[in-house]
């Protein structure tokens, strides 16, 4: 088993790296976001885990207000 740091290495790198750009705005200006972020610092986690935390979050609001807007249920 291997021990030592972690790293996020799955999925696409374009898309990792973009939603990674996207959480960083996120953080700075989404209230919900930005809460998760500083709740999470405060708990001394280090600063990769937070971040890789918010574009979990971040990625799992995206989705909910798409499927919602494919559904019919919000406009804009």
């Amino acid at each position: 088993m291997f021990k030592g740091k972690r790293s996020i290495t799955g999925g696409r790198k374009i898309v990792r790296s973009a939603l990674y750009m996207a959480t960083l705005a996120a953080i700075r200006f989404n209230q919900t976001i930005r809460e998760f972020y500083l709740r999470l610092k405060a708990n001394g986690k280090s600063s990769t885990l937070p971040i890789t935390a918010c574009m979990r979050k971040f990625l799992v609001i995206i989705n909910a207000q798409t499927y919602r807007q494919l559904k019919g249920l919000i406009t804009f």
